[in-house]
């Protein structure tokens, strides 16, 4: 399932949210002080099936294990 980003306005937080692309639009609300938030720009970025041990996206392959990253272009 797509993952989001969201920022929270009130306390800066970011985090992640899972769900269909078909509520993609829909707002977040913070976990800390319930404040709605917008989600950052950027697309979804696609969680790989659990029972892949191994995955390649980006010219690179992950491994079982490797923490979630995100990729900004030029950085």
């Amino acid at each position: 399932m797509p993952r989001f980003d969201f920022r929270c306005p009130k306390c800066g937080r970011e985090f992640e949210v899972s769900r269909p692309l078909s509520r993609a639009l829909e707002p977040a609300f913070c976990v800390m002080d319930g404040a709605q938030c917008a989600r950052l720009a950027g697309g979804p970025e696609a969680q790989p099936p659990a029972f892949c041990s191994a995955f390649q996206h980006f010219g690179h392959v992950h491994n079982a294990g490797v923490p979630v990253h995100g990729h900004e272009v030029g950085a």
